[in-house]
């Protein structure tokens, strides 16, 4: 297995459970804010998992996405700096139920989602990216695994206006561009391209990622819903 790393991102609401899940595993590291609770980040600290305390940019963009990208490529900064080839990145408000299958299911990976929404599956939202979108047909970014030079790339930028396009979204369409791969979502398209999912590997090993926030069940959620993976 490559030496695998782990960016916690964002807030430490849920810094018990989350601990919970990480305790004792090897290169996490928690990357929040330096305005968090000092309780949450000694607790944190107290279970062998490293802080990261960055300041917040000053704006935020749509759906706090400069907060997700900037946490995130500092987290990915400090692995890197450890020697870490492939890294996780993954939220402050989400459990895993056996880390040890779910991170020997990505080891090697060069980017991996947990799945692809289908195009025209929901009709609430229109965006462009290159081409006009219709729905919620982009990668989830709950989850993200790859190889960390390829990570550092997708997360390396930051918006100056409100594009009322998904986080998610313009995430894929840094990395895509940043590669020089045409950006295209069509599921068969991004296999062929070095992108891949996880979701099948979680059904099949009975892992269970829990999303606290929102109190749901994230495979289940995907399997049930219309996703490709």
């Amino acid at each position: 297995m490559s030496k695998q790393g782990v960016v916690i991102q964002g807030p430490t609401n849920f810094y018990k459970e989350v601990c919970e899940t990480w305790e004792g595993w090897p290169n996490v590291v928690w990357s929040t804010w330096d305005d968090e609770p000092q309780e949450n980040i000694d607790y944190i600290r107290s279970k062998n998992i490293d802080v990261l305390l960055n300041k917040k940019p000053e704006f935020a963009g749509y759906l706090n996405i400069n907060y997700q990208l900037l946490s995130t490529f500092n987290g990915l900064q400090f692995l890197q700096a450890r020697g870490i080839k492939e890294a996780l990145k993954t939220r402050g408000d989400h459990t895993i139920s056996s880390v040890k299958d779910f991170l020997e299911s990505l080891s090697g990976r060069r980017i991996c989602f947990l799945a692809l929404s289908n195009v025209d599956v929901r009709k609430d939202i229109t965006y462009e990216l290159e081409y006009i979108h219709e729905g919620h047909d982009y990668p989830s970014d709950n989850l993200i695994y790859g190889n960390i030079d390829d990570m550092l790339m997708m997360f390396n930028f930051q918006t100056d206006k409100i594009y009322n396009i998904p986080p998610e979204a313009m995430i894929v369409y840094n990395y895509m561009v940043s590669m020089g791969i045409k950006f295209d979502l069509d599921f068969n398209y991004l296999l062929r391209n070095g992108v891949s999912f996880v979701l099948r590997d979680c059904i099949n090993k009975g892992i269970k990622i829990h999303w606290l926030k929102h109190n749901k069940e994230l495979i289940q959620s995907y399997d049930n819903e219309e996703f490709k993976f």
